[in-house]
């Protein structure tokens, strides 16, 4: 059994987080899960999404009780909700008092003076992002690890809960952050110290993300556009690696590189619409997150101990775009089997996703004649399936909505022909329907009793 401490510092890191969730559903039995996100924009939308899929799986997680399930909804969660998020600034202050302007000495006010406009001075950071003022940002990291350090071990925190998992074996801690951004640049070096000075006996592995987006904001109508925009996000990049390199080789054990490469950026934005923070900010789920949370279930063998920095950033001066997983060039089922992820789980996941969709978008929930059809269905619960299914299937569809780098999951369907108007994939969902209902026919219908049938089908 190992035990997963999963920490997203910031935007991305909640997002690789959430990836994590959902590849932990076809996963078989072999971890306890604990989830903690550390961000300053604790409204964030991005946040609250992550919530609601750790909700969703628990209740099929606790669904499975006393049931020898392998898996899906087998490994376990432990939330703790001071952590989700914990914000290093809880006080509402501007960025000009957080970094104490007034006792700045005249050439670093000057410095300040030059990056910032007054207003952006007097910006106050609650429920904010950093707005990739990193170098602000590091400072109020600084202190936050600080306080955590002097906090009561009895008291609610990062201390406390390395004491709470001190007593453990095989704990393995997983910071994801982007070296793009400004909150995850700014705190996943002091957030690994403190793990590596406050659980020893933990494996630290760090995934940093170099960017894969871009944001592009109309400086004309919103001031923050100058800080946030993606025309120096490849310099902020390096100027990183440089700073920490030596540093974070002597806290983590293993650091791994993912996204595009340093000399190019694809352009695509996140979201369709700019949005600095706050709950309406909702990035669209991307294929190198799933690849950045697949670490957690990959022992990385192949590579040897002494070898801390592995590089997966995807060269794309001279890609041939798009890069498509599961496309003509990459089937799916290679990719998952090189980054470790149960194939064919996965597939009948997708499949179950894509019949609850159907369900859902159709409202056959409150078709009678249509339930009374279906044994598998138990109507006091399949709402909890729908929920389920509801987030499942918005995360992989996004993945495959990105231009440059897509991850293609139609590929499941492809060998049967279309009938009568109907896609593939509807065609698919109906026969998971009948296999459902072949294979629980006259037999309970709880939620554990669906789990165990998913858990021997054959696709």
């Amino acid at each position: 059994m190992k035990h997963s401490v999963l920490v997203g510092i910031g935007g991305c890191g909640v997002k690789c987080v959430e990836a994590a969730i959902h590849l932990a559903s076809s996963q078989p039995y072999d971890h306890t899960i604990y989830p903690i996100v550390i961000d300053q924009d604790k409204a964030n939308g991005n946040i609250e999404r992550l919530k609601n899929v750790l909700d969703s799986y628990l209740k099929l997680n606790n669904s499975i009780k006393n049931e020898e399930i392998r898996w899906p909804f087998s490994n376990k969660i432990k939330k703790y909700d001071e952590f989700l998020p914990s914000a290093p600034v809880d006080e509402n202050l501007t960025f000009a008092a957080a970094i104490r302007e007034p006792s700045l000495s005249d050439i670093e006010r000057a410095i300040i003076n030059s990056l910032y406009t007054p207003n952006q001075l007097s910006d106050y950071i609650l429920n904010q992002g950093f707005k990739k003022r990193a170098h602000m940002g590091s400072l109020l990291f600084e202190e936050f690890i600080i306080k955590e350090k002097d906090k009561d071990i009895s008291k609610k925190g990062l201390k406390y809960f390395c004491n709470q998992l001190s007593s453990l074996t095989n704990i393995e801690i997983t910071i994801f952050a982007s070296l793009f951004g400004g909150t995850g640049i700014s705190g996943f070096n002091v957030v690994g110290r403190f793990f590596k000075e406050n659980l020893s006996n933990a494996n630290l592995r760090l995934i940093l993300l170099s960017p894969y987006f871009t944001l592009n904001p109309d400086e004309s109508t919103n001031e923050d556009a100058s800080l946030v925009k993606s025309d120096s996000d490849m310099v902020a990049t390096r100027i990183a690696l440089e700073i920490y390199g030596e540093e974070i080789k002597k806290i983590f054990d293993k650091i791994f590189l993912l996204g595009s490469d340093l000399n190019h950026v694809t352009g695509e934005e996140p979201s369709n619409k700019f949005v600095p923070y706050g709950k309406e900010q909702l990035n669209k789920a991307h294929l190198f997150e799933l690849i950045a949370a697949s670490t957690i279930f990959n022992d990385f063998k192949n590579f040897s101990d002494d070898q801390i920095i592995l590089d997966f950033t995807l060269p794309t001066v001279d890609a041939n775009f798009p890069i498509e997983i599961g496309g003509p060039k990459i089937s799916l089922e290679k990719f998952f089997n090189t980054i470790n992820i149960n194939y064919q789980n996965f597939k009948i996941l997708v499949n179950f996703s894509y019949l609850l969709n159907i369900i859902d978008k159709n409202n056959l929930i409150n078709d009678k004649g249509w339930i009374v059809r279906q044994p598998w269905i138990n109507p006091d619960e399949i709402s909890t399936f729908l929920d389920w299914g509801r987030r499942y299937f918005e995360w992989i569809k996004e993945m495959k909505d990105w231009k440059s780098f897509k991850l293609n999951f139609e590929s499941f369907f492809r060998d049967e022909k279309d009938r009568k108007g109907k896609k593939d994939e509807d065609i698919y969902a109906y026969k998971f329907n009948s296999l459902l209902t072949i294979n629980l026919y006259k037999n309970k219908n709880n939620l554990a009793s669906i789990l165990k049938t998913i858990e021997n089908l054959k696709l």
